[in-house]
Formats: C-alpha cells, structure tokens, sequence
C-alpha cells in the first residue's frame, strides 16, 4: 500500500490513470481518501487533486505542464496574463475546488466581469463537483437556489461564490473572502479592484488571484503584471500557442488564421498575451471600458411594441464588404448618452433597412439621424429625406472625418457616452488610429490630424456611433426622463 500511495502521489500521468479506474468504483475511491498521506499530499498538491477527483466532459482532468504549475502555486499573490482558449476558466474552477475543500470553513469567492460569465463559471465548479460522487457527497444540496453559491457539508462548512460585480461594486461590497480568484480582472473597473475587492482579503489574509487576458496598462492587473516581483505576485503568461487543443496543428492552423484575419493588435492581445502600444490608437482603451456599463441593449422587437424612447441615431451604409450599421443614442441627462440599439445587417438591400430606418423613428421618436451621404449615401439619404425623417447628411471629407472622429474621442474621454459590453463594437473602437503629418505650402508648416480605419476588421458599428454622437452637439441639455 506504501509503495502505491508514493506512486500515486509524485506521478500525475499514473494518478490519471488510477482516477480513470476508481471512476468505476466511487466506494474504493472514497475508502483512498481516507490515506493520512494522500490527504496531507492533496492538500498541498493542486494539481494531484485535480487530476484524482476533477473530472472534464472528455473524461479524467489531466492538467498540460503550465496547468500543473499553476495549480501548485501556493503563493497568497498570482496574477496570470493569458491568450484565449487555454482552459483558465477550468484552471480558475480547479483552483477553487480544491481551495474549498482542502480549507474548511473558508469562503472562496470568484468575482467575473459580468452575469453570464460569472454564471458560466459556476456552472463549470457545479459540473466538476458533481462528476465525481465523492466530491458531490460533500454538497450542500439546495433546492430552488439561483447559481451563485455552493456549500459543503460538515466538516468542511466551506463556501464558492460566484458573482458579477456590478457596475460599481454594488452587488459584492462588504463581502470578505479566504481565496479571491478575479476573472478577466483587467476588464473590471480598477476602482472596484482597489476599492472593493482588494478589502475583501485584507481581515482574512487571503489569497488573490488575477487572470485575464491583457487589455490596458493603466489598470491593477497590469500593475501587478509588470511589477510583481517588487509586490510579490508570481507571474504567469500563457499565450495561446501554450495549450495544444485540440492538438498541436489544429492549433497551429488556427492561430495562423487568426493573425491573418485581425488586426494585429488584437492578436496580440487575444493569443500571445501582449499588451500592445497604444501610441496610435485613437481611443485609449481605458476610456472605452470608463465608458462600460454592464446592460441589455434593446431588440427590434421592443422597437416594434413602443418599449423605448431614443433620440438621435447614425446610420453608415457599408458596402459590397462591410456590413451596414445603425446606432441609436437615449438623452440621459445634461450631455451623457447612453447607446440603447445597433443593427448590422451584411446586405446590398437598402430599400430594406430604409424601411426599417422609417420604423425605428416612427416607434423610437428620433429627433435627428445622422447619415453618410458620400457616394452611394446620397441618394439613399434623399430617400430617407422625402419619407420626412429629420435627416443629417454628411458628406465624408478629410475635414469632416477628423471633426466627426475627433468628437468620438472627446465624447468617450469626458465619459459623455456609455455603452455596453459589446466584444465587435469594443474591438472596432480599439482598431482605429491616429498618425499626424506635416503639409507645407512653403511658407508655414502645418501638422495635420488623419484617421485611419482597419484594414482587416470592419469599422461599420464605430462609424455609426461616431455619426450618433456627432448628431448630439448643440443638442438641448435639458434633462430628459427616459424609460430603461
């Protein structure tokens, strides 16, 4: 028995093999954990105990070698900086359990950047917990409850949470926890981060974990990143090309095809873990997300049955390529808006979405459209103009774009616009780009402002917001009272 326990518990690929047997056999299983060695060694060993009790839809967890080295990290500061579909979010489940129930009476929270993520992460614990008849035994079995909180049973009386936090903190303030695991931290306010969050630990002496995948410098997991030998954080980036799923070529082939169909910018977010220079881009990531309220937008639907109110709304045409955009704003107070409805449509039929341009004013009670009349616009402009909706025709001209563009950039900096967490219009808006140059008549020397939009992702939902917000100046500041 010695000579098996040993085995057991410094071989992961003959644990894996040993949980795939005692799969069959959950008393056998429940009979191993009562070995004093095997529990003081899963106690201090994540990854062992992942890979004995944790349990994936494909079968037995088997952590890749970087799995296993973060979940051997017992160090109370982790902050890892991560590329897409590496299975942090079963790294950051795994993590949880296993804190859990090695730690009784403890409360192990894990805080997402909106509901459905956070959601999508209790349902991953859940999953993992009832896969195995040992670990379900130790539940709590609640009836009716919403997916937010698991509890263990006597001895352990341990607690996961699962929330959101809020806009501003609101729906997590006061709580404290043993273990804060903050999914794609460097998407949640960093005010929540230091304010709310981080106090959550300090009565406890506990641990904190941030993971996410890199968005901007200015923000506490950033910090942490670039400084966490100084602070003492153990450091991971794990880019994409990290996790062979599902093999080594797929993944390959995959990431090939990414670089060569985003921009690169977001490719280096996205899959190499990197956070890119910004010097160029037209708005600062960090404004964008201070604009970023976690809310619904509307539907066609509820334009159909009166639901809303909006006020101003920018239409932008595509073409054979680009989609075609439409954007509605709702008068907050004073000079915020807030961006209630976009419809993009891939299609050369006009008449179609100038009907439903028609529809939309009628239900919503538009007060002002702005709409591209350059080319193709000007026609279809004149439509929308003899089917008597107030129409605002801009001819796009290198004057004209930079006021209209120069405007989205005043609008998202003093936080006049809020919008929602919407991934296309998000990476649109961080894909536009600045450069000055210089013209000369031989006389003076000017230095003019350019914009220049992607070349490998569509602008049209951008450029539709841009022309919304350029509707509303000297628009009347009066306070407005709005249905949402």
């Amino acid at each position: 028995m010695q000579e098996f326990i040993t085995k057991l518990t410094t071989n992961l690929e003959y644990a894996a093999t040993v949980a795939e047997q005692l799969q069959q056999h959950p008393k056998a299983l429940q009979q191993l954990l009562k070995n004093p060695q095997l529990l003081q060694t899963l106690k201090h060993d994540g990854a062992l105990f992942a890979t004995l009790l944790l349990r994936l839809p494909e079968g037995t967890f088997k952590p890749l070698p970087f799995q296993t080295q973060f979940l051997r990290d017992q160090n109370k500061r982790i902050v890892v900086c991560s590329g897409r579909q590496i299975g942090k979010t079963t790294m950051a489940a795994a993590k949880a359990i296993h804190y859990a129930t090695m730690n009784p009476n403890t409360t192990t929270l894990i805080i997402s950047k909106a509901l459905r993520q956070s959601m999508w992460m209790f349902d991953k614990i859940r999953d993992m917990l009832y896969a195995n008849t040992a670990l379900r035994l130790l539940i709590k079995i609640r009836h009716g409850t919403t997916r937010t909180k698991i509890e263990f049973k006597q001895p352990i009386n341990s607690k996961i949470i699962a929330l959101p936090p809020g806009n501003e903190g609101e729906t997590i303030r006061g709580l404290t926890a043993n273990l804060l695991i903050v999914d794609e931290a460097n998407f949640i306010k960093p005010q929540i981060i230091t304010s709310v969050l981080m106090p959550m630990i300090t009565a406890t002496d506990g641990t904190l974990i941030m993971i996410s995948t890199p968005e901007y410098a200015e923000h506490p997991f950033m910090q942490a990143f670039t400084h966490a030998s100084e602070w003492g954080y153990t450091r991971y980036r794990f880019p994409s090309s990290i996790a062979p799923i599902p093999t080594p070529e797929a993944r390959q082939k995959f990431l090939q095809e990414q670089q060569q169909q985003i921009p690169e910018e977001e490719y280096q977010r996205e899959y190499l873990a990197i956070l890119p220079d910004e010097t160029n881009q037209l708005i600062a990531t960090k404004h964008i997300h201070n604009c970023t309220q976690d809310y619904p937008l509307i539907t066609e639907q509820d334009i159909t049955e009166h639901r809303y109110t909006a006020h101003v709304a920018g239409y932008d045409l595509g073409g054979k390529q680009n989609p075609a955009a439409f954007t509605a704003l709702q008068h907050i107070t004073n000079d915020k808006w807030r961006l209630i409805f976009i419809r993009e449509t891939q299609s050369e039929n006009y008449g179609e979405f100038t009907a439903f341009i028609k529809h939309a004013h009628d239900r919503l009670r538009l007060s002002k459209i702005a709409v591209d009349a350059t080319g193709l616009g000007k026609p279809i402009t004149e439509d929308l103009q003899n089917l008597g909706l107030p129409i605002l025709p801009i001819t796009i001209t290198k004057q004209t774009k930079h006021d209209i563009y120069t405007w989205l950039t005043i609008c998202f900096e003093q936080q006049k616009i809020t919008i929602p967490p919407h991934e296309k219009l998000t990476a649109q808006l961080k894909s536009i780009r600045k450069q000055y140059t210089k013209t000369t008549d031989g006389k003076t020397i000017k230095t003019r402002l350019e914009i220049l939009t992607p070349t490998r992702t569509n602008d049209d939902i951008a450029t539709a917001l841009a022309l919304a917000l350029y509707a509303t100046k000297n628009y009347p500041t009066k306070t407005t009272i709005i249905k949402i």
